[in-house]
């Protein structure tokens, strides 16, 4: 699997994920039809890819997981078609789908961000505050994820009462201005 077509298969997952949460989100038929034709697509590219073939990093282990992914989904649909199906298995097929689209949507996330940073933007992570009935106003700003996080963590041991202390991202262009939703998008999604 080289790495285009490595790229070429998380753009492809990418689609489908977005499209199967604005299927639940609407109950829209056509997205519904979307969705399956892109999961279709899905299943062709992992039956063609040889195991052997698979590389050992981060696109081959998010391979795996989608083809994981999939396998769960089919046993549990039609463990579910079954007059009497196994109530067990079918809640841990379930818990297993949910924890794979999680990781999943998390690696997508970060191939994103990866992506971003590469064409030279810049990612600032916030910690935010906001007292009842104030406009939230930030605490704490790093472009380090690991250290935003750690004190986020601190903030949340100790935290005003009636505050709500939050994580928020914020992309900052090349110029050093924060972007606009349309420009991430463009930049993230090639619209």
């Amino acid at each position: 699997m080289s790495e285009q077509a490595a790229l070429a298969f998380r753009k492809l997952v990418a689609s489908m994920r977005t499209l199967e949460k604005q299927y639940w989100a609407h109950r829209d038929k056509g997205v519904l039809r979307q969705s399956i034709e892109l999961e279709k697509r899905v299943d062709e590219t992992i039956m063609k890819v040889e195991p052997k073939n698979v590389p050992q990093t981060d696109n081959g282990n998010f391979f795996i997981l989608v083809a994981e992914l999939r396998v769960a989904t089919k046993q549990y649909f039609s463990e579910k078609k079954k007059p009497e199906p196994d109530k067990e298995l079918v809640k841990t097929l379930f818990n297993t789908i949910k924890e794979k689209e999680a990781k999943i949507d998390k690696q997508l996330i970060h191939f994103q961000e990866e992506d971003f940073r590469k064409q030279g933007y810049t990612i600032q992570y916030h910690v935010m505050e906001r007292p009842y009935k104030c406009p939230p106003h930030s605490l704490f700003q790093s472009t380090d994820e690991e250290l935003a996080n750690v004190m986020f963590n601190d903030y949340l041991r100790h935290p005003s009462p009636g505050t709500m202390i939050f994580r928020m991202k914020k992309y900052i262009g090349k110029d050093g201005k924060p972007l606009s939703d349309e420009e991430i998008n463009k930049i993230l999604y090639n619209k």
